[in-house]
This record gives structure tokens, C-alpha cells and sequence, in this order.
């Protein structure tokens, strides 16, 4: 399931990494994924992560449910990673339902949690590698 949603991400340009959470709560999994950061490498930004602009296809999300409950976009722009950078994700996407048989909660992050290290690093001359 995790492979089949992180195949609907379409960075925006160049390639990023999925990353994802799993949970059991008390009557289905909950899933959480996201695109890791970019960790700049070297030059006076040496460290800074940046987030990886994406695309991400709902219709064919919403296809891959046998059936959908609910179907939400939580954004919250007041709240803004610009003055609070290390702050959690201010939009998601949230769809409860049924994967298979299987009840199941998945939620589509516009950023990784903030504990979460970087996915990949660039370097000054435009080389990316995973980490």
C-alpha cells in the first residue's frame, strides 16, 4: 500500500524521497506520508533543509480505496513555516476508508515532522544523493 500511494507524488522538479509513518490506533492503521527535505551541502546555506515542491494525484488515491468515508484537506496558513520553521506540517490531506478489506486512515503531509532528518542533500554543483 505504502509503494503504491508514494508512486503519486510527482516532485515538481528533480527527484525526492518518500518518507512514511505507521501506526496501529484503536480500530484501523493510520498512515502518514510525506517528501523528505533536501539538506543543502557546502556554500553560505551549508545545513538549511528545504522542502520539495509536489504534485500529488487524489483521484487516483481515491480510486485505490474499495470505499472512502471521509475525505478532508486540513490547512492552517496563519500558523506559517516561514516565521515558525520548526514547526509541524500546516496542510494535509486526510482519507479514511477502506484499503481491502482493511480500515485504514492516511494522511498526505505537505512537510516532514520536524524530527525528521533530511531525505536527500544537494551539493553546490547540483548533485543530489539519498540519504
Amino acid at each position: 500500500m505504502i509503494d503504491e500511494v508514494a508512486e503519486l507524488f510527482e516532485p515538481l522538479a528533480g527527484v525526492a524521497r518518500v518518507g512514511f509513518d505507521c501506526r496501529l490506533a484503536e480500530d484501523r492503521w493510520e498512515v502518514g506520508l510525506y517528501l523528505g527535505t533536501c539538506e543543502l551541502v557546502g556554500g553560505k546555506d551549508d545545513g538549511r533543509k528545504k522542502p520539495i515542491d509536489f504534485q500529488f494525484n487524489l483521484q487516483e488515491l481515491h480510486r485505490k480505496f474499495n470505499l472512502v468515508e471521509r475525505l478532508d484537506w486540513t490547512a492552517c496558513p496563519q500558523i506559517g513555516r516561514a516565521s515558525q520553521p520548526d514547526r509541524e506540517p500546516v496542510s494535509l490531506i486526510t482519507i479514511e476508508g477502506y484499503w481491502g478489506d482493511h480500515p485504514l486512515r492516511l494522511n498526505i503531509f505537505e512537510t516532514p515532522p520536524v524530527q525528521i532528518g533530511p531525505g536527500l542533500r544537494e551539493y553546490p554543483n547540483g548533485r543530489r544523493e539519498q540519504v
